[in-house]
Parts: structure tokens; C-alpha cells; sequence
């Protein structure tokens, strides 16, 4: 792994070289860029699992009890949901169940794309306020 990291440290300084300044020491810039490709490579392990899993094989217990409290759960976000703001509910159902953009969602409610991420970001602080007691 070393070396591997080693060679596209090297990789990135050759891609870089016509946009190096030399306002300081090489070293300096040499352990830059090493740095933040160790940052990032161990950023990258820490999302991996460390065994991969078939999905098939993952058995999830449904008692009735878990069962219950999933509806109840449900019932709750569709309640609260319910209590959102127009702009807000549509910018938010958008987003997560037709998997649009803020753009696409600026361009479907002729709005600015600002103007969709704030109706998001409110929709979920009241969501995650309204539901805090459910979970």
C-alpha cells in the first residue's frame, strides 16, 4: 500500500508540475500532497467494510413488536410531513423520492436553486424536531 501511495503521490506532483508555483520549499509541497492522499486513503478504508457481505445472506428479525414500531414510526413522519409547509413538503418529497436535484427542483417549482435548499433544510430541521420523540 505504501508504494502504491508513494507512485501516485508522484503521479499527482507530474500532473500538478505546470500549475507549481515555487514560492516555497519542493519538500514542502512533495509532503502536501502525500499527506493529503494518506488523509484520503484512509478516509476511503474507513467507509469500506472490512468483510464483504452478500445481501442475501443478511436476515433481519421482524418480530411483530419491530413491526409495530416501524408503522408507528411511519404514521408519525406522514403526521408530520403533513404539518410542513407546501414548498417545503414538495422541495422535500422531490428530493427523496423522485431522487431530483436542487436545480431540477428549482426548475419544477420556478424558484431559485437557494430558495430550494433552504424549504430542505427547514423541512428536515422540523422533521428531525417532530420526529426526535418517536425514535
Amino acid at each position: 500500500m505504501a508504494e502504491d501511495l508513494a507512485q501516485l503521490v508522484f503521479i499527482r506532483i507530474y500532473r500538478a508540475a505546470p500549475k507549481y508555483q515555487p514560492t516555497a520549499k519542493f519538500s514542502t509541497y512533495l509532503f502536501h500532497i502525500a499527506r493529503r492522499l494518506l488523509i484520503n486513503e484512509y478516509r476511503r478504508q474507513q467507509r469500506k467494510p472490512l468483510e464483504p457481505v452478500d445481501p442475501s445472506e443478511i436476515q433481519i428479525a421482524t418480530s411483530d413488536q419491530s413491526l409495530r414500531d416501524r408503522k408507528e414510526i411511519e404514521e408519525a413522519f406522514h403526521l408530520a410531513l403533513e404539518e410542513l409547509p407546501e414548498n417545503q413538503r414538495t422541495a422535500i418529497l422531490l428530493l427523496q423520492q423522485q431522487e431530483l436535484s436542487y436545480l431540477e427542483i428549482a426548475e419544477i417549482m420556478n424558484a431559485s436553486e437557494s430558495a430550494v435548499k433552504t424549504w430542505i433544510f427547514r423541512a428536515r430541521q422540523f422533521l428531525k424536531q417532530a420526529l426526535k420523540d418517536t425514535v
